[in-house]
């Protein structure tokens, strides 16, 4: 079952009683970056995965095919071609419960942030995707995005959602934590809703 948690209140409340105990629990947690642009003909999605540490390390061992302590440039284009394989079935977005086609906006980028050895060293995923807007995406319309990705870790995720073109959007929740997703199934990362849609005016060139 997917559970979720305020961010707000958890996050103080685990810190405020917890301090040491909090920090090594929320170290666990893969922290994901969830961005939509919301506009008349396309929805741009912008999916981050940030790795603690340790979580990286045991990517970086996947990366090392030949087990030499170096992330080679093959090693990292390979890993990196992986990720955007899979991500085309793993990430769906459904509007006002139908689904709609994810298409890659752009290469993933995979930043390493300057180190390449097998370390415990951060590093982050980002991945780009979007699908055209329909024309029934009206006020009351509904926006879900389902990742499985990393789906047997827990998760901390952020959303923002912006609407341009005399839309306008938002999430209905913008953070919190979500426990590992039984049986590797997709994780709810995004919720919104169109709260108005306005046409543009063409007599003012809009």
């Amino acid at each position: 079952m997917k559970r979720r948690v305020c961010w707000g209140l958890l996050l103080a409340g685990v810190l405020c009683a917890l301090p040491a105990a909090g920090h090594v629990a929320l170290e666990q947690y893969l922290q994901q970056r969830v961005s939509a642009v919301v506009s008349p003909k396309n929805i741009d999605l912008t999916i981050e995965f940030m790795f603690t540490s340790a979580a990286s390390l045991a990517e970086r061992l996947s990366m090392d095919k030949d087990q030499n302590g170096k992330l080679s440039k093959d090693e990292r284009r390979a890993y990196h071609e992986a990720i955007a394989q899979e991500a085309e079935a793993a990430v769906t977005m459904m509007i006002d419960g139908a689904e709609c086609a994810v298409i890659p906006l752009y290469d993933p980028e995979l930043d390493l942030l300057g180190s390449r050895d097998l370390e415990e060293h951060p590093h982050t995923v980002r991945l780009f995707f979007f699908t055209r807007t329909p024309a029934t995406f009206k006020k009351g319309s509904t926006i879900l995005v389902d990742n499985a990705l990393w789906a047997d870790v827990p998760v901390m995720v952020a959303v923002s959602v912006k609407g341009t073109g005399g839309i306008r959007a938002v999430a209905s929740q913008t953070q919190g934590l979500k426990p590992p997703s039984a049986s590797m199934r997709t994780l709810r990362v995004l919720d919104a809703t169109c709260t108005e849609r306005k046409e543009p005016n063409s007599k003012l060139g809009g």
